[in-house]
């Protein structure tokens, strides 16, 4: 016990004019925001599909039989999946356990909405029994 020495709490000076600037870049940074990429689109707005939803409206006419104009967008959002599944998880198959960035895009045709699902570079797929995605602020 000889040999312990104590230690002095160390001396910060800051100067006064960086203070709030390093504060105001910090706390702007805390803010959720969305990929650049992927803009979200809700229903009755002017903006046309995204690639990725282009690619769930032809597959939609095509599994419907009917014309790709008949197809409504209602949205086209980012979202976290829960896991490798992309909220679509199929009977006896393993997928990562990981959270992953992916696009929800809901889709109408007639008074049905019908669910497409992409995440991890992959197109969309048609999800006739969807999950939620994680919820943005991490908590169910």
């Amino acid at each position: 016990m000889k040999n312990l020495r104590r230690i002095e709490p160390m001396k910060i000076h800051l100067n006064n004019g960086l203070i709030l600037p390093c504060l105001v870049w910090a706390l702007a940074a805390c803010q959720p925001g969305q990929d650049a990429g992927q803009a979200d689109i809700q229903a009755g707005s002017a903006v046309e599909p995204g690639p990725q939803a282009t690619v769930a409206i032809e597959d939609l006419a095509g599994r419907l039989g009917v014309a790709a104009g008949e197809i409504s967008l209602i949205s086209e959002k980012s979202v976290t999946w829960r896991d490798g599944s992309l909220g679509c998880p199929k009977k006896d198959m393993m997928y990562t356990q990981a959270l992953v960035p992916g696009t929800l895009i809901v889709l109408a045709a007639g008074d049905k909405e019908y669910q497409y699902h992409s995440g991890q570079g992959r197109p969309p797929i048609y999800c006739a029994a969807p999950r939620p995605p994680a919820p943005a602020n991490g908590v169910d």
